[in-house]
């Protein structure tokens, strides 16, 4: 801090800072001797007059002289109490005359204080270069992660739709397969019980029948010679009827064609054509999407290139319908192909359903054929319309 007046740095002797009453600017010690008079002085800074009885009437500033006592202290080497005036570049030391000579400094490589700020400063400018080059690359990385980071969120999104469709379709399908097994089993149960039910029937018949007969067998004993021939032929027809209804011993059990290894097997074919399914489908929905894009690139290119009002009008060749014609022929065929495989798999769906077939023992015998390419759980929704 220097004074106003003189431009002289403050210190703790001759020039001492002391605070003007009037205005409270600071003046040096020498100045205000040299301004004071008749009890009086003007500010060299804002020509207030203060007045005191003498120049120890104005205050001391030790607010000042305390920080001028820290810069000073700041300055001033701690081990030998001179001025710091040396920066050694090879211990990383700010140093007076005294370190140099005494400490070992004399060989290493010593530069004035302003000389190693100026270079140092240029070191630390570089280090900022570099940082913000850093920085640069940072925000630009940063950039192609946020970017990342949504490209990661679409696709995300687009797995989670594409897999909650497949296994939607899975779950219809198995469903379906599912209702349609219990709907088998409960229909061979009906018919077993069916069976069951004629030869009870039947049983209780027979049973009524034998207990006749034995009632007629005890009577016959007990008559005479005349009575016994009498009823004979009676007897007789009512035994042969008897002998002649004969119960079918063997049961019907339709539950043999069902096993749980078969329909396991069968199962995992329907999730696997599912699958085949689905993916067929989302290939075809890309290439549709692929292909309108492009057309519709083709025909802004097209747009931009004639002038709307010298467009002139549009006719197709006999070449450009000829071609347009073949196209469809070839579609149809397509379709025509298509329809058939479809029917026809709905026909070997038939075919695998028909209960005069031990189908589970039979299902390679039907999957191998060249349907094989068909979704099943197509033709199980086909089924379940029907």
């Amino acid at each position: 801090m220097e004074c106003f007046k003189c431009s002289f740095e403050f210190d703790n002797h001759t020039r001492i800072p002391h605070i003007l009453i009037s205005c409270g600017h600071t003046i040096c010690k020498l100045c205000i001797n040299s301004l004071f008079s008749n009890k009086s002085m003007l500010c060299p800074q804002c020509n207030l007059v203060s007045l005191a009885p003498n120049i120890q009437a104005f205050p001391i500033n030790l607010a000042l002289i305390q920080i001028q006592t820290q810069k000073t202290c700041q300055n001033i080497c701690k081990n030998h109490n001179k001025e710091l005036e040396a920066f050694c570049n090879t211990d990383k030391k700010i140093l007076c005359v005294s370190c140099i000579l005494e400490d070992g400094h004399k060989s290493h490589e010593i530069f004035p204080i302003s000389k190693a700020a100026t270079k140092h400063r240029e070191k630390l400018e570089n280090i900022k270069n570099s940082v913000s080059q850093i920085e640069a690359n940072i925000l630009k990385e940063q950039d192609k992660l946020e970017k990342k980071q949504s490209s990661i969120k679409n696709a995300q999104n687009k797995l989670l739709a594409e897999f909650s469709e497949l296994y939607q379709s899975v779950r219809e399908a198995v469903d379906s397969r599912e209702k349609e097994i219990i709907q088998k089993i409960t229909e061979d149960a009906e018919t077993m019980n069916i069976d069951v039910a004629e030869k009870k029937k039947l049983q209780k018949e027979m049973k009524g029948l034998i207990k006749k007969y034995q009632d007629e067998f005890s009577r016959a004993r007990e008559e005479d010679d005349l009575a016994f021939m009498d009823n004979f032929n009676k007897r007789e027809n009512l035994g042969d009827n008897i002998c002649k209804k004969i119960i079918p011993s063997q049961n019907i059990d339709l539950f043999k064609q069902y096993s749980r290894g078969a329909e396991a097997d069968f199962i995992c074919k329907v999730i696997k054509q599912t699958f085949i399914f689905t993916d067929r489908r989302n290939l075809k929905q890309k290439e549709e999407v692929t292909a309108s894009s492009t057309l519709s690139s083709t025909q802004k290119k097209e747009n931009s290139k004639i002038n709307p009002s010298e467009q002139p009008t549009i006719r197709k060749s006999p070449w450009t319908a000829k071609k347009e014609a073949i196209t469809r022929a070839k579609s149809h065929k397509v379709l025509q192909k298509a329809t058939k495989k479809i029917v026809n798999t709905i026909n070997l769906n038939k075919e695998i359903l028909s209960p005069d077939i031990d189908w589970f023992d039979n299902i390679s015998e039907f999957t191998d054929r060249e349907n094989e390419d068909l979704t099943l759980s197509l033709d199980l929704n086909h089924l379940k319309h029907n």
